[in-house]
């Protein structure tokens, strides 16, 4: 359920802590078309509504910005990927890199190589690397008992 609340109000504040007026607007039309509006353990039907951002909008470094605009420190790195921060210059530089000589193709590049020895190099008890597009690929390795 959406409620028409709007802001967060905080008592010792003489003005909203943050507003949440297109978060709602957002997760009013969202629910329409998807289960609960959200996907995962971020849906509004087992958190207060109004009180929370639901949807993001852009980031750098530690900070992300939510679609009204409320500015938020990530604490959980999104959890785990975002160890160097939200859109560093560096790894954004890299990846535009590999984007431009092509980014989806048949067959691994000399790219996975590299990163096998890299990862194998890094950890002492890694022999091997294996890379899968899925989590059923590497369920059906599991389960096989090799890659």
């Amino acid at each position: 359920m959406v409620t028409s609340k709007k802001a967060l109000h905080v008592p010792a504040m003489d003005r909203p802590l943050y507003d949440f007026g297109k978060t709602l607007e957002l997760f009013g039309r969202a629910a329409e078309i998807i289960p609960q509006g959200i996907y995962g353990h971020m849906s509004p039907a087992i958190m207060i509504p109004g009180a929370f951002p639901y949807y993001a909008k852009t980031g750098k470094g530690c900070r992300y910005t939510d679609v009204d605009g409320n500015e938020f420190i990530d604490y959980m790195c999104a959890y785990g990927p975002m160890v160097v921060g939200y859109a560093n210059d560096e790894v954004n530089a890299a990846a535009i890199n590999v984007l431009e000589s092509g980014d989806c193709f048949n067959h691994p590049s000399e790219l996975m190589i590299q990163l096998a020895e890299r990862l194998t190099g890094l950890i002492d008890m890694a022999d091997w690397a294996v890379f899968a597009k899925n989590g059923s690929d590497l369920t059906t390795w599991g389960h096989a008992g090799r890659p």
